[in-house]
């Protein structure tokens, strides 16, 4: 009864424990979470690290607080929004208060919330490093209020062509946006349209307004705007729309290289804003200067009847130090189902280092081609060898690549099949700190001969060892060459020109190399150091080994993508029943017949299939099954246990339903041989006849056969036939490796302790009951 009632009262505290483990497990998993508060002003939740921040996502109508800067580089991408911004909070409506503190660090084309669904940020800086970046993406619906308030934004940008319309507070904003007391000190370098306030264009039923909000720092770009980036949609702004500001002020410097900045946008301004231009720029007070910048009167370009761009100096300007040649177009996005999404632009861009006493400088780009389709040979190319480039029947252009597989990329309508087209060009001058000074003039046309120079050396090279084409010297010579294609330039007398330098990846040989000081336990395959340099040459062209001409063709191919060739020598160990059986029966037939009248009997130790692969970036490209009249070394290292007194090793190839034994040395524990063909192979064990021993198999085995002991050697019939059963037929033993599985062995020991256990425990349950 006592037992009884002593298993329950454990059982009882068992479950007991149980359920409160589950409680606690409930109410962790309720309060996982490292965010302090409870979101709102009184209590908000408060941040102190980036990598908070995802715990903000879909948050609506909540209060944050920061207490510490945030290191955005802490922080982990959420993922993209319209297909180009790494967001680090998708979803969030509130108030974010940065009580003084600063954001910074933030990556290059990313922004910290992707879609703001209304509230208020404030009492911050946003610290920006050069890279494009923005605080807000999405925050444009009709009648929500968006606020901007005590927010400074510092540092340095660097747009690039692909970034317009951005702005490093809000891109998309539309509703009732008001800013108030948003500080801009960062200096903006853009060769496109961006703004200082506001990006993108003015929305339908939305109201912007600026209190109080200052630009300090300088600012250069292609069409600059001042509260908006792009005046496309000005028209909103004359139809119920609104744009205000009061207390406002320009101390700092804004340029446009194409267009003098506008407040609604340079671009695809019309005279009908003026008015409305006038009334935002007399909230405004300005002491910096706003203006178009001047003419490089004496730097021109040209463009031949090929899109080939000439660069023209009259008279050096000591300021410039790179021109920058942009080749761009404009494409369209669509939903799947045919809906357009937008428009974006796509663009190759050449940096051309100006150097003195020259008076002409020709670029590789210009009106080059645009495709997008993938119906083509694709590789690398461009300045930093890192541009898709197309291949489409001997037309070369550029990839219209896709970044969201939700979205489909046209260059025309969408439902048209794939599309060219040609890009315009623009050509821009920098200083020696890389700000943007001035747009080049020219465009015209005009005939002039232009014929690239390429040349080729292998990747990680050092542009000063390449061999420059004759009469020129390298502009740069301390550059390294990338893999892929690239362009260098090169000087001649008064001109500088583009060459184009293909980085042939040096071939990897993949293969394992024997240590012969190095004990081995099991059979393994390899190669002599020599062995690697000759698979090398044969890879690289350098050998009079033949290979099959495609293979070749495809290799050359490869190699001037600038993929990574690889030739490896692979080695698979057979079992028995995996061995092709007519391999194994000539591997038989031949051994029957090497042991039929000798005093040394013949076994195969271990089935092997050789094979030589060809790679390209990781994928087979072809296999070397032949080299013709060259051979190669390889070894196999044998482990010690079969290594026997007396016991010497050969190997036996099988190809092309031929076997033969090689000839072959071993010393110490490698045997070495030379071949030509990969295909079945076999490492075999020479052993002396004696006492009737098995030699393929172990010392201590006993040979039961009843053969007729003949000159002493017992196992050896009449009729001459070898066979250690003695029956006058050849035994498997003979023939095949010895692959006897222990897993019996440990069968039988289970069973062994697993019986030794139950009569334990009937013996303990025995006693237990007799007492």
């Amino acid at each position: 009864m006592a037992m009884k009632l002593t298993k329950r009262i454990s059982c009882a505290v068992l479950v007991l424990a149980m359920v409160l483990l589950s409680l606690n497990l409930a109410v962790f998993a309720a309060n996982n979470s490292s965010l302090q508060g409870t979101g709102t002003q009184e209590d908000p939740y408060l941040v102190s690290e980036a990598g908070q921040l995802k715990e903000l996502e879909g948050k609506n109508g909540v209060y944050v607080k920061l207490t510490a800067d945030i290191d955005l580089s802490q922080a982990e991408s959420g993922g993209k929004v319209d297909s180009w911004a790494d967001y680090y909070i998708n979803n969030f409506s509130g108030t974010i208060d940065g009580d003084g503190h600063r954001i910074y660090n933030a990556g290059a084309n990313s922004t910290l919330i992707a879609n703001f669904g209304g509230g208020e940020l404030k009492n911050f800086t946003f610290e920006l490093s050069g890279q494009p970046a923005t605080l807000v993406w999405n925050a444009y619906t009709a009648g929500i209020e968006y606020n901007y308030t005590d927010i400074n934004i510092s540092g340095s940008i660097n747009y690039t062509s692909n970034n317009n319309n951005e702005n490093a507070l809000v891109v998309y904003a539309g509703g009732n946006t008001t800013l108030t007391r948003v500080n801009v000190s960062a200096n903006i370098q853009s060769p496109t349209y961006n703004s200082i306030f506001i990006g993108y264009t003015p929305f339908a039923n939305s109201h912007y307004k600026l209190v109080d909000c200052t630009y300090s720092g300088n600012a250069v770009m292609k069409q600059p705007g001042i509260i908006f980036a792009n005046a496309s949609s000005g028209t909103n702004l004359l139809n119920g729309s609104t744009v205000e500001a009061s207390g406002c002020k320009i101390t700092g410097n804004i340029l446009g290289t194409d267009a003098e900045p506008k407040f609604v946008g340079s671009v695809s301004y019309k005279s009908d804003y003026d008015a409305v231009e006038a009334a935002v720029k007399a909230g405004f007070t300005i002491t910096g200067n706003i203006a178009k910048t001047e003419d490089l009167s004496d730097y021109t370009y040209k463009v031949n009847d090929n899109g080939n761009v000439r660069i023209d100096v009259a008279s050096e300007n000591s300021s410039v130090a790179t021109l920058r040649v942009i080749s761009e177009v404009y494409y369209n996005v669509y939903y799947q189902d045919g809906t357009q999404w937008g428009t974006m632009k796509a663009d190759v861009t050449e940096d051309i280092p100006v150097q003195s006493g020259v008076s002409s400088y020709y670029s590789s780009l210009g009106k080059v081609d645009f495709y997008d389709g993938d119906n083509g040979r694709q590789f690398t190319t461009g300045v930093n060898s890192a541009l898709q480039a197309i291949d489409v029947n001997g037309r070369i252009g550029y990839v219209i690549t896709n970044k969201d597989d939700s979205l489909v990329y046209k260059l025309g309508a969408f439902n048209s099949e794939n599309n060219w087209k040609t890009s315009s060009v623009t050509v821009l001058a920098y200083d020696k700190d890389g700000n943007l000074i001035n747009t080049v003039n020219g465009g015209g046309s005009e005939s002039f001969a232009f014929n690239m120079e390429t040349v080729q050396t292998e990747a990680g090279t050092a542009l000063s060892a390449v061999q420059a084409p004759a009469g020129t010297s390298w502009v740069d010579s301390a550059a390294t060459v990338v893999g892929g294609e690239q362009i260098c330039f090169a000087k001649k007398d008064n001109t500088v020109i583009p060459v184009k330098v293909v980085a042939v990846q040096k071939p990897v040989v993949d293969v394992p190399v024997i240590d012969p000081s190095v004990p081995v336990e099991e059979v393994q395959v390899g190669v002599t150091p020599e062995t690697e340099n000759e698979l090398n040459d044969i890879i690289s062209g350098n050998s009079d080994a033949e290979i099959s001409t495609e293979l070749q063709q495809n290799i050359d191919e490869a190699l001037a993508r600038g993929d990574q060739v690889t030739i490896s020598l692979k080695s698979d160990k057979l079992e028995n029943n995996q061995v092709p059986a007519a391999d194994a029966e000539k591997i038989t037939e031949l051994l029957t017949a090497q042991t039929s009248n000798s005093d040394k009997t013949l076994a195969v130790q271990q089935y092997f299939d050789f094979s030589v692969l060809v790679s390209a970036n990781n994928q087979v490209i072809g296999e070397i099954t032949e080299l013709n009249s060259s051979k190669i070394t390889l070894q196999i290292a044998i482990p010690a246990e079969l290594q026997k007194e007396g016991r010497t090793f050969g190997v036996i190839r099988v190809h092309n339903g031929v076997a033969e034994i090689l000839n072959s040395s071993v010393e110490n524990h490698i045997l070495t041989f030379e071949t030509n063909q990969f295909s079945t192979y076999a490492l075999v064990s020479y052993d002396v006849k004696d006492n009737g021993q098995n030699p393929g198999g172990d010392d201590n085995q006993e040979n039961n056969g009843n053969g007729t002991e003949n000159n002493g050697n017992t196992g050896n019939t009449d009729n001459g036939s070898t066979g250690a059963n003695g029956n006058g037929e050849n035994s498997n033993n003979m023939v095949s490796p010895q692959t006897g599985d222990a897993s019996n062995y440990m069968i039988w020991i289970s069973v062994a302790g697993v019986s030794v256990v139950a009569m334990v425990v009937l013996f303990v349950m025995k006693k237990k009951r007799n007492t």
